[in-house]
C-alpha cells in the first residue's frame, strides 16, 4: 500500500474503488463542519513538502478536537478505551 490510500463504495455497498499515493485526504461526517483530513504534505510554495508521518486533524462542528500523528491519535484512544 502507498502512503495514503483510499477505498470507498457507493450507496449499496457495492463497486469499490481505490485509490492510492494521496497527498490528502478529508472525510466529512454529515455535515461540512464534522471532518477527518489526513494530510501528507505540509507547508507552501518553496517550503512544500512531504512530512514525515502524515498529519490527522479531527473537527465537530468547525472545532478542531485534535490534530496531530496516528501514534498520537492511537496513544489517545488506548488510553480512553471504555
Amino acid at each position: 500500500m502507498k502512503n495514503l490510500a483510499v477505498s470507498t463504495e457507493n450507496t449499496r455497498g457495492q463497486h469499490p474503488t481505490y485509490k492510492e499515493n494521496n497527498g490528502c485526504v478529508i472525510t466529512f461526517i454529515n455535515h461540512i463542519d464534522d471532518f477527518i483530513r489526513v494530510d501528507n504534505f505540509e507547508g507552501f510554495g518553496k517550503e512544500f513538502k512531504k512530512r514525515e508521518l502524515s498529519e490527522i486533524k479531527i473537527a465537530q462542528n468547525g472545532e478542531v478536537l485534535f490534530t496531530g500523528s496516528k501514534y498520537e491519535l492511537f496513544e489517545i484512544l488506548k488510553t480512553n478505551k471504555v
